[in-house]
């Protein structure tokens, strides 16, 4: 067998490296690959391991013996709590110790984003999709939300705004109390929802959500 062939046998994947080594894989599990020297083997030479069961071999002149035992791949149940009454998909997901997490659960809460999955409910231990598992037990995930941003647009008709009018606001903000607009040579006759003029808005209340377009409506002063 040349340098870099493999083998199998029965508990153990074995590759030999070069002229004078091999490495001894478990065939499933986590284990890490064991690199041994074998002094005695030439190109072309096979490298036969002794009748020794489930059992890790190395040779150094002569064959020593140690307990293999049995490599679980460890799988965990990932729960995701939805957290203020969101909904997540999925709920669960099934995650292996030391691979990457994978693709996490989406989320929908109303006027929130979510901005990540956190191992404790203090939201400081974040986990990723690129992470590796390193929880020993099923364990459960919290989201953290931050309040989407919504613009407020403002059609004036030629007039000017009120600085204190804001640009945005999110589910979280206070109620808005809309000041008046001003044009000159005109009386402001209030905030619409359309460009109709036919629903006239006062305020934007607290809990409220989605991109707001607002038409001012004047009339000439005579």
């Amino acid at each position: 067998m040349g340098g870099g062939e493999v083998m199998f046998l029965d508990d153990l994947l074995v590759e030999l490296i070069g002229r004078n080594a091999a490495r001894f894989f478990a065939k499933s599990g986590n284990a890490r690959p064991t690199t041994v020297s074998h002094p005695r083997l030439k190109d072309g030479d096979k490298l036969e391991e002794p009748d020794t069961g489930n059992e890790l071999v190395y040779y150094d002149g002569r064959w020593h013996l140690k307990v293999l035992g049995t490599y679980a791949v460890l799988k965990y149940t990932l729960t995701f709590d939805k957290g203020l009454g969101a909904s997540v998909d999925p709920a669960t997901k099934e995650v292996t110790y030391d691979q990457a997490y994978g693709d996490l659960a989406t989320a929908v809460y109303t006027g929130y984003s979510l901005a990540g999955w956190y191992l404790d409910e203090e939201l400081t231990d974040e986990v990723t999709a690129e992470d590796d598992v390193t929880i020993e037990a099923d364990t459960t995930v919290y989201p953290k939300y931050t309040p989407i941003q919504y613009p407020i647009a403002y059609n004036l008709d030629d007039g000017a705004n009120d600085p204190s009018n804001p640009a945005a606001y999110t589910i979280e903000t206070p109620t808005i109390v809309l000041a008046d607009a001003v044009k000159e040579g005109y009386t402001f006759d209030g905030w619409f929802s359309d460009a109709g003029l036919t629903t006239e808005v006062t305020e934007i209340a607290l809990g409220s959500t989605g991109d707001v377009t607002l038409y001012a409506k004047f009339t000439l002063i005579e």
